[in-house]
């Protein structure tokens, strides 16, 4: 299976909410898993082409809960709620990473598993020390909500290579790494990149729906030939281990990190 799961693609602004994004990341979980990790025996199942379908059905899920499958189904759908309870269940059952099971509840709760400690506020953020320890040990960046850039390390500067960061022109790290195609960089293939930070786009951007720079990054990566189909099929993204070349972190509101792991750096989960 291609690292982006093609189900559920969303082909119009107007379907990107949480509730879609929810489905798609359960849809795509439940496809990668096993029935016979369950405890229960294989089973044979066909889709109406008569070819055998793989995963774990919405009729398993529910069992896990001792409910019927419209139970399951209404909440995967969103139609009604999951508990904490639950959904903590679902991401240990379903083999979640960490980055995953922060989608879960971000999409079904609209909120993180753990709450990010921070500061309240920074008078003087740039010649603050956590502000500065946020910048350390990987490439990385300090960005506002719709990931325009506030500040970044030296490493971040070196991995562009032939880019030049400009702060004062408000440059845009997803314009930066994943619309502009023409755009080279020193550090890896950007392609490794497009993956996560469309995932991570599209997830903002059903979070964040009234923010008007998050709504036109949203149009222009649908627009954009080279990564809007890639785009179309990121809600179903499973934020899998070997490809967590990205960590996005909300560090306060208005505040998030973008932290760009190297080669052999681990996971994280």
């Amino acid at each position: 299976m291609d690292h982006i799961d093609r189900i559920d693609r969303m082909d119009r602004t107007e379907c990107i909410d949480r509730k879609s994004l929810l489905k798609a990341l359960l849809r795509a979980h439940r496809a990668l898993g096993d029935r016979t990790e369950f405890g229960w025996r294989p089973q044979e199942r066909r889709d109406g082409r008569g070819r055998p379908v793989t995963g774990i059905d919405q009729g398993t899920m529910a069992r896990l809960f001792g409910r019927e499958s419209l139970w399951y189904r209404q909440r995967e759908n969103g139609v009604k709620p999951f508990t904490i309870g639950e959904l903590d269940r679902i991401a240990d059952r379903l083999g979640m990473t960490w980055r995953a099971r922060v989608a879960l509840f971000r999409r079904a709760l609209g909120c993180d598993p753990h709450p990010v400690a921070g500061p309240a506020s920074t008078n003087s953020p740039r010649t603050n020390a956590w502000w500065t320890k946020m910048l350390k040990p990987h490439a990385a960046c300090l960005t506002d909500a719709a990931f325009n850039l506030l500040d970044h390390n030296a490493e971040f500067a070196t991995m562009l290579g032939p880019l030049t960061v400009d702060q004062s022109s408000h440059t845009n790290v997803m314009r930066l790494l994943l619309l502009d195609a023409s755009a080279p960089t020193a550090h890896r293939s950007k392609e490794a990149w497009h993956a996560p930070l469309a995932a991570e786009l599209i997830e903002a951007v059903a979070l964040h729906a009234n923010d008007p720079d998050l709504r036109q990054l949203h149009a222009d990566a649908l627009r954009n030939p080279t990564v809007g189909p890639l785009y179309r099929g990121s809600a179903a993204y499973t934020f899998p281990d070997q490809n967590s070349r990205i960590l996005v972190t909300t560090l306060h509101p208005g505040v998030r990190r973008v932290a760009f792991l190297r080669s052999g750096d681990a996971a994280s989960r």
